[in-house]
């Protein structure tokens, strides 16, 4: 039997998409993790952050994040996505509260490269936040 690499179509990567960021917003770091391959890495391309590895550096990125995010909503999403390559790029708002912090909003764009149905990198672009008033 031959290696024969797997194409998600359209909808399932933007629906893993999706699902991804509805774990996030539940703040369930097992949920996150289970849209990833194993060498999963996030990079914030706006501030130069990286986190590589999905049971290293990106768990901890999260456990860190619950830390101090209490609330947060991902949504109004606009994808586009190339099957054939297994990429989606998905523009969003974002609102976000943090500890001791009023809401911030935003409008944000990641692109996501996938390895079968798993999300294998993210590259993330963050707009300009803005406080809620």
């Amino acid at each position: 039997m031959s290696a024969e690499k797997v194409q998600s179509s359209a909808r399932e990567l933007t629906a893993q998409v999706e699902a991804y960021f509805a774990s996030i917003d539940r703040s369930d770091i097992a949920a996150t993790l289970a849209t990833m391959t194993p060498d999963c890495a996030i990079e914030y391309v706006t501030d130069g952050s990286r986190f590589e590895g999905r049971d290293a550096g990106v768990k901890a990125y999260f456990e860190k994040r619950n830390l101090n995010v209490l609330k947060s909503w991902h949504g109004n999403f606009w994808h586009v996505a190339d099957p054939s390559n297994a990429r989606v790029t998905t523009r969003f708002d974002v609102r976000r509260t943090d500890r001791g912090a009023a809401e911030r909003t935003g409008d944000n764009v990641n692109i996501f490269e996938f390895e079968g149905s798993r999300i294998r990198r993210i590259a993330v672009w963050r707009g300009a936040g803005r406080q809620s008033r």
